[in-house]
């Protein structure tokens, strides 16, 4: 049971830098097209409301 725990620990912990990752790129690509700071640092919220509304 331990073993599991651990393996899933391990598992969020890596989906959790990965979309870090993703967020950052998300937001440089977004810098490279000229928005702004505050709306870049708002899209990933967005893609995901957005999902959480497709999916739900």
């Amino acid at each position: 049971m331990e073993e599991a725990v651990q393996a899933a620990r391990a598992h969020v912990h890596d989906r959790a830098w990965q979309f870090l990752e993703r967020k950052a790129d998300l937001i440089r690509r977004l810098q490279k097209f000229g928005i702004d700071d505050e709306r870049a640092a708002a899209a990933p919220q967005w893609a995901l409301d957005v999902e959480l509304l497709v999916s739900g």
